[in-house]
């Protein structure tokens, strides 16, 4: 009886962790706009597909960005506007809309900075536009340099924002306060659009024209070399960095989602079905020190120990009546 009872509770148990482990790992995502069809996809972390996330029915959707309480931002190049999804991907309506230009409105990048402002790429009007948390327009942000259709941004950890120009060949590096302050080498850069920081702290730039990925140095703004070449060759667009320190790179004509390791090395390919354009990757959590793991397993251990021993004596002390 003793051994049937310990057995049953360690396999309850078990398929228990099992189950809340399994749910947990599903619940991280990332989101890609997918230009032609309209839509946002959603992936888990491992690049399974999650199904299209909110509505649909947008004008192009370029540039997404999440903002601290889980709300997605979609920009919209057909109609110059940015659509707000809640976190549960109801269409919460237009949060801003670019203002007139020379051109045609474009938004094409977002991005928050640390105080939760939007900032927005004007691919058309070679500008970035910022935005309140609450949708009102602040006007320009960027003084001075050359924009010709600005694509892609990353902050780095100083506030510094780095910003591809799909136009002229070059990436602009711009203060917190909007000030230009130079461009990375550019000899190696060809219809730049995508950008991202790696976990080794090198600025990743994708070629829209030749497939390849660059990495600079942030602090030199030199070319240090090839990242990777894209299993399709060219269309390589927008860039992302997953919890694991992996990056992801959307193939637009391709119809794939591309994934490599920290050291360049292609891991999986991904289809895609309606242009993938950008990534944005939902906040990844703190993972705890070998240290942390080991007491929580070994607490969860000593508490089933007793959970068991418990149940197993008083089915015991049942028999003995």
């Amino acid at each position: 009886m003793t051994s049937l009872c310990s057995s049953r509770l360690v396999a309850r148990a078990a398929a228990a962790f099992l189950f809340l482990f399994l749910i947990n790992m599903a619940q991280a995502a990332f989101y890609v706009s997918e230009e032609n069809g309209g839509w946002i996809e959603q992936y888990s972390d491992s690049g399974a597909d999650l199904g299209q996330f909110g509505p649909g029915g947008l004008a192009k959707p370029y540039g997404v960005a999440l903002d601290a309480t889980g709300n997605l931002y979609i920009a919209q190049v057909d109609n110059g506007a940015i659509e707000k999804y809640s976190s549960t991907g109801a269409d919460l309506g237009v949060f801003a809309t670019l203002p007139s230009g020379p051109s045609q409105s474009g938004p094409m990048g977002l991005i928050f900075d640390s105080a939760g402002n939007l900032l927005v790429s004007d691919y058309n009007n070679n500008r970035i536009e910022k935005f309140s948390s609450a949708g009102t327009d602040l006007g320009q942000f960027n003084i001075g340099g050359t924009l010709s259709n600005p694509t892609g941004f990353a902050f780095d950890n100083l506030g510094n924002l780095f910003v591809t120009n799909l136009g002229n060949n070059s990436v602009a590096k711009y203060s917190p306060t909007g000030s230009f302050i130079g461009n990375l080498q550019n000899s190696n850069l060809n219809m730049p659009a995508g950008i991202v920081f790696d976990s080794q702290g090198r600025i990743l730039v994708s070629n829209y024209a030749t497939g390849a990925i660059r990495a600079f140095n942030p602090t030199t703004g030199q070319d240090t070399g090839l990242f990777a070449n894209t299993g399709f060759g060219s269309t390589n667009y927008g860039l992302g960095l997953d919890a694991t320190g992996n990056v992801w790179v959307a193939l637009r004509e391709a119809n794939f989602l591309e994934e490599f390791n920290s050291g360049g090395s292609s891991v999986a390919f991904v289809s895609s079905n309606g242009s993938p354009a950008f990534f944005a990757f939902s906040e990844p959590a703190a993972v705890p020190e070998a240290s942390t793991w080991a007491i929580a397993v070994l607490a969860g251990l000593f508490l089933l120990a007793r959970m068991v021993s418990t149940r197993c004596s008083h089915a015991r002390l049942g028999n003995r009546r």
